[in-house]
Order: structure tokens, then sequence, then C-alpha cells
């Protein structure tokens, strides 16, 4: 069991990307006075690392906490506007306070709005499993 809270809270809250240092000049007490290290970025979106699969403009995947799991869809559209969708959220999200953000479009499927839109899908999926996750805590 704590495996599995400690691999939900890592994709909740992933580590920092790995940043790009380039020509980075140090003093080895063992080597040359101005070794360099080079540390490459991880360049994989969240998005992916989640398993979320990509066609063309749309994303189909689950917001992931360590309370469960939820089918999702992202729509990009041509002029850029990010749209998230939410199938069947959990009954204890109509207690949070921002549970008006998620707007009914039949069927069980809720449109998510944010006061600050989402940059990127990735923004997007984490905003909505905290969400989730806090809406389950206060349950």
């Amino acid at each position: 069991m704590n495996f599995l809270k400690t691999l939900v809270d890592s994709m909740i809250n992933p580590a920092p990307p790995k940043v790009v240092v380039k020509r980075v000049a140090h003093r080895n007490p063992v080597g040359p006075a101005s070794a360099r290290t080079i540390v490459e970025r991880d360049t994989v979106p969240l998005w992916a690392e989640r398993h979320w699969q990509k066609s063309g403009q749309t994303y189909t995947g689950f917001y992931r906490t360590e309370f469960g799991s939820w089918e999702g869809r992202i729509e990009e559209t041509p002029g850029g506007l990010i749209r998230f969708y939410l199938n069947k959220p959990p009954a204890c999200l109509s207690s949070h306070s921002h549970y008006s953000c998620f707007l009914p479009k039949g069927g069980g499927l809720y449109e998510v709005h944010f006061r600050i839109p989402a940059k990127t899908a990735s923004d997007g999926i984490v905003q909505i499993e905290r969400i989730l996750g806090e809406a389950h805590q206060a349950a």
C-alpha cells in the first residue's frame, strides 16, 4: 500500500524536470580544475508519462489520484484553446469549492473550466487531479 501511495504521490506531484546546464565549470579536488557537467533535460511531457494517448488534437486518458481514476479527454482547438473533460466524476466533488467549474454536458461528461486557463494539456491534468484529490480528502 505504501508503494502505491508513493507511486500516486509521484504522479500527482512529479519531480521537477531536469535542467540543462552547459559548460558549467566547477572545482574538482581529485580531477581537472575545470571539469564540466552536462545534465540532459527530461523532454517527455507529463501527459505522455501518465499514459494519455494523443490522436490529432485530442488526448484521452485517466485523471489519477490515490483515491481512484476517472476517464478524461482533452481537446486542443486550432485557436490555441484547450478544453478539458471529465467523465463521471466522484460524488464528493460536489462539496469542493471548485465544483462550479465542472459544467455538465450530459451522459456523465463534464467540461472543466479554470479561472486561469491551463497553458498545456499537462498543466490541466495536474490541476484536475489536485482538485479530485482535495475533494476526496475533504469528504
